[in-house]
């Protein structure tokens, strides 16, 4: 594919506080220093979304709190963007059924997730529809994660790109030199919370702690106390919660489902992945025990992971570049 042509990128995304949009912030934030006009466009909350031949108009209200969330990306949002051939409109991949709605112009889709899309947009397990939304030859579909580069490969899609995300500099910027000190656990609550809560509860001497509503320098604090992180979530695609508590001194372990069955989205030796029979099973309490008695040599073991994470802000910014033909800026 080729977007050198390509001056202008409008980015459709969901007002919220989470992963997915956050991504969508770094591509805009990316693509302005490499001298691309971005625009968001923020849908939810109420408002719609008016798709038109040579503008696109929202009447979504936006909360003073998504803006000062994003504000170190630089959002840039209007209630009108204008829009020619020199356009690319990125869609989230909760909108893919709204493709139709895209017929003139460039337009991509970010497969930002593969399990929650199916949740978003229950169009996507209707077969027919599949068919139609892969075989559309003028639609790009940008990959987040190995998991989804599959999925598409698996659907056939004709025009795929990497496009992955990056860790934010809260937790990178001055990323620990050793393991975390404290010989206890964290989890996240949002994600296989009951499967987490169960383990936990079976095995109280872990300490696990529940992570569900902290902010993201209170969750860096933790982190950096806690020596083992575990995620019992599905992976939907390159999940940041386990990249963020590794960059901050913690040992992970993540549930073999989704983009954890993949070592590119998680290069961890195998003894830090887990089956669910293993957290039945005892099998997954062992290991972790064994890295409370070895906290230095089990995280030495993760620094492939690591690497990669501190890496990766070069490396998104190496792929926005590309993707449109310019040259990369510095990080």
């Amino acid at each position: 594919m080729n977007l050198g042509h390509i001056r202008r990128v409008v980015l459709f995304c969901p007002a919220a506080l989470t992963g997915g949009p956050e991504a969508l912030h770094q591509l805009s934030h990316a693509l302005t220093g490499v001298g691309i006009e971005s625009h968001m466009v923020y849908f939810g909350g109420g408002g719609g979304i008016q798709v038109e031949r040579n503008r696109v108009r929202s009447a979504s209200p936006l909360a003073a709190e998504v803006m000062e969330y994003y504000a170190a990306y630089a959002p840039r949002s209007a209630p009108e963007v204008p829009r020619d051939g020199d356009t690319l409109m990125v869609l989230p991949e909760s909108l893919a059924p709204k493709h139709h709605g895209f017929t003139a112009g460039r337009v991509a889709i970010w497969w930002l997730s593969v399990d929650n899309a199916y949740r978003a947009a229950p169009r996507l397990r209707d077969e027919a529809f599949r068919r139609e939304l892969f075989a559309r030859p003028d639609l790009i579909h940008l990959w987040q994660s190995a998991y989804a580069r599959d999925f598409l490969r698996d659907h056939g899609a004709p025009n795929m790109a990497e496009l992955r995300d990056y860790t934010s500099p809260l937790f990178t910027d001055a990323p620990a030199a050793g393991p975390s000190p404290r010989r206890a656990c964290a989890y996240n609550a949002a994600k296989g919370g009951d499967l987490g809560a169960g383990f936990f509860q079976a095995h109280p001497n872990l300490d696990g702690l529940a992570l569900q509503g902290f902010s993201k320098p209170k969750l860096r604090e933790i982190f950096s106390e806690r020596l083992v992180y575990v995620d019992f979530g599905h992976f939907p695609g390159q999940d940041r919660m386990p990249r963020e508590a590794a960059a901050c001194g913690a040992v992970v372990f993540i549930r073999r489902r989704g983009a954890g069955r993949f070592q590119e989205d998680f290069p961890l030796p195998e003894d830090f992945k887990f089956e669910d029979a293993e957290v039945e099973s005892g099998a997954l309490a062992a290991r972790i025990e064994a890295v409370m008695a070895d906290p230095r040599g089990h995280w030495d073991a993760q620094q492939p992971f690591r690497d990669m994470i501190l890496n990766e802000k070069r490396a998104f910014q190496a792929q926005a570049a590309a993707l449109f033909g310019r040259a990369s800026a510095r990080p």
